[in-house]
């Protein structure tokens, strides 16, 4: 369904898919088993619903989150569809009404799930890393005053360093590369181009495909770093030994 129709297949798919992840859910439940579970938290009913019901089963339940500005959020969804297009000629594509939805909706669930203690820990980190900000329940109160949303909302809105800036220019000049290795059609790098500029805050010159037909863009896969154990992973992220509903 990705292959023939990348551009609609969360549309398409997610009627399905939410009957198939609820069924999984109940069979989790049901024989004690660990989850991890990832999503945009874009709204608070769905996985808040389901936070309830793992609590309400005795689970364990850390809420984590990615405080990642606009400017790297944005770039983060062209860079990974360009990284699966090179790999194997589709990606995973995230429009940008999506996107917003997603990165206005994330603080306001988290705000929900502190205040009603639907998680028993929440941690906020940055991209590299970082705790920002940990809570945890003790008992039925917080260890500290509950200010999940406001730790998003600085990390959000600090200012780029000036490595952080030139890293962001070049991850926008390796975006618009891709698409001319893999000859895009002009309008869509106009597309990308004039988002480079918007979040990039640089001019990006058009570039010739035989500049970058040659590298294997395809060749590096994303790795995804778990913070507190500092393991490195690649592929399927479960692990029996994990005890807690992430």
């Amino acid at each position: 369904i990705q292959k023939a129709d990348e551009r609609r297949f969360a549309e398409l798919t997610d009627p399905h898919a939410r009957p198939w992840t609820k069924q999984l859910f109940d069979r989790t439940i049901e024989t004690r088993r660990n989850v991890v579970f990832e999503g945009t938290m874009r709204e608070a009913g769905p996985i808040t619903e389901t936070m309830r019901r793992l609590k309400e089963a005795g689970y364990y339940v850390v809420a984590r989150v990615i405080a990642a500005n606009e400017r790297d959020s944005m770039a983060g969804i062209h860079r990974r569809y360009e990284e699966q297009k090179a790999a194997k000629g589709f990606g995973r594509w995230s429009n940008v009404q999506a996107h917003d939805d997603a990165y206005k909706g994330m603080p306001a669930t988290l705000e929900y799930i502190e205040h009603n203690k639907l998680a028993d820990r929440v941690q906020v980190y940055d991209r590299k890393g970082n705790v920002l900000y940990d809570n945890e329940l003790q008992g039925n109160e917080w260890k500290r005053q509950p200010a999940a949303k406001t730790a998003i909302e600085a990390e959000r809105e600090r200012p780029p360093t000036p490595e952080e800036r030139r890293q962001q220019e070049a991850e926008w000049a390796t975006i618009l590369a891709m698409m001319t290795a893999r000859r895009a059609d002009e309008r869509e790098i106009e597309r990308v181009r004039d988002v480079a500029r918007q979040y990039g805050g640089q001019q990006y010159p058009e570039h010739k495909p035989a500049e970058y037909e040659r590298q294997d863009y395809g060749r590096q896969q994303p790795e995804l770093r778990a913070p507190e154990t500092g393991k490195t992973y690649q592929g399927p992220i479960v692990s029996a030994d994990d005890k807690h509903v992430i």
